[in-house]
């Protein structure tokens, strides 16, 4: 009996869960926007978001993540920019 009490919010949980990945929204399609937004810890993530830029998709990125001690010419010698 107490299993199964303690089923039920695990499965009801489960299903909410999958409900949430089910009903996730796919990747941007090629729209222009207002601005990039780049969060930083992977991969060419920024090189894709001065990539888009570059395109015209947006006029302005951000990038969020970075060490407070990084000035903006820094980062942008960095990626040549």
């Amino acid at each position: 009996m107490i299993a199964r009490l303690f089923a039920i919010p695990v499965l009801l949980w489960a299903i909410g869960f999958a409900l949430f990945v089910a009903l996730m929204p796919g990747p941007a399609d090629d729209r222009a926007t207002d601005a990039i937004v780049v969060l930083t810890g992977g991969p060419g993530r920024i090189q894709r978001g001065l990539g888009l830029l570059k395109e015209g998709k947006a006029q302005r990125m951000l990038v969020s993540g970075v060490d407070r001690r990084v000035k903006p010419h820094e980062l942008a010698m960095e990626y040549d920019v």
